[in-house]
């Protein structure tokens, strides 16, 4: 009987170090957060209602073909955007234009319009969630979001310290950022791939190219490889925040 309690109380105590330490680690995700947040000025007016707009110009790699296109970019937090894209493909222009409002999403392109559904939706839903979880200043403020610290990598030609983001129902996102300048370098992020029957695939997001923009830095350069290769990379020019807009602009039109 006294085993069994020397046992118990010894387990008892493991649990108690687990939790101390866990939330030892939660204290020191936040921090490498609050860094990012202050070194990009993020926090600035964070709690004023705000949408974002930005332009962006680049190359597309599909089955050994590179696509030049441009689009202009909307969203607004936490789950709303719309992109409107140009891409030349063997010469052709064609215009396509995609939209969520956080539950439904639609596509546009050569003159038909249909709601997007399944895989699809999903992949669209996750892109608007990697977009809402870049912004930051949320994850120190709405405790849905779980963090804890992942082991450091080398970014470029930088260490990198590593946060992992969970919140329910929603993959988990690692983020990393410059051990000096707390900027953000990277994100890896499990998507479904449209070009590969919609497998689970990695993407990995690289930053570069910081600015400053209205008294914020934001990157000017991305890249992303897609299971190791290279899917696209792009100049991003003309980020702006505007206010709110009318929910229609992420609805089918």
């Amino acid at each position: 009987m006294r085993s069994l309690k020397r046992v118990m109380f010894a387990l008892a105590l493991v649990g108690i170090a687990l939790v101390v330490r866990g939330g030892d680690d939660a204290k020191q995700a936040e921090a490498i957060i609050l860094k990012a947040v202050k070194a990009a000025g993020l926090d600035k007016d964070s709690d004023k209602p705000h949408a974002e707009t930005w332009k962006d110009k680049g190359v597309l790699v599909f089955m050994g073909q590179k696509i030049e296109y441009d689009s202009d970019w909307l969203f607004m937090a936490p789950n709303k955007y719309r992109i409107d894209l140009k891409m030349d493909i063997m010469g052709q222009q064609i215009a396509v234009t995609i939209g969520t409002d956080g539950v439904k999403a639609f596509e546009a392109a050569l003159g038909m319009r249909q709601e997007i559904e399944g895989d699809k939706l999903d992949y669209v839903k996750t892109e608007a969630y990697q977009l809402w979880v870049m912004t930051l200043h949320p994850l120190l403020r709405d405790k849905e979001f779980q963090l804890k610290t992942i082991p450091p990598k080398k970014v470029g030609a930088g260490e990198a310290v590593g946060v992992q983001v969970d919140r329910k129902g929603r993959p988990p996102i690692r983020l990393y950022f410059n051990k000096d300048s707390g900027l953000l370098v990277k994100l890896e992020v499990t998507v479904k791939n449209e070009f590969d029957g919609w497998k689970d695939a990695l993407d990995e997001v690289y930053f570069d190219g910081y600015q400053d923009q209205d008294g914020r830095k934001i990157f000017s350069k991305l890249k992303v490889d897609r299971n190791g290769q290279l899917l696209g990379e792009s100049t991003i020019s003309q980020w702006r925040r505007i206010a709110p807009v009318d929910d229609k602009r992420f609805q089918q039109p």
